[in-house]
């Protein structure tokens, strides 16, 4: 799977087939909570947050429950091979 633009696709990181940009999860969460927090909220430990952002691998339910505690569309988070954008 390529990118064609590597100003947008330097954040995305492969799983599953998708891309995610867990960058914009990063910086949207940063705004409303604490990793330490959020992590609670997620469920999860702040460490697996911490990788998570920084982009390991996270279950698709972590990332969809993330997207709706930040109140994103999972569409700017996930994107398949088709979705990704051209060099203009």
């Amino acid at each position: 799977m390529g990118c064609t633009d590597l100003a947008f696709c330097v954040n995305l990181s492969p799983m599953n087939g998708n891309l995610y940009d867990f960058k914009r999860l990063a910086s949207t969460r940063e705004l409303k909570y604490t990793q330490e927090e959020f992590a609670k909220l997620l469920g999860i430990n702040k460490i697996t947050l911490s990788r998570i952002e920084n982009g390991h691998n996270a279950s698709y339910e972590t990332i969809l429950k993330a997207c709706q505690l930040l109140d994103i569309d999972s569409s700017k988070i996930v994107y398949s091979s088709k979705q990704l954008p051209a060099v203009t």
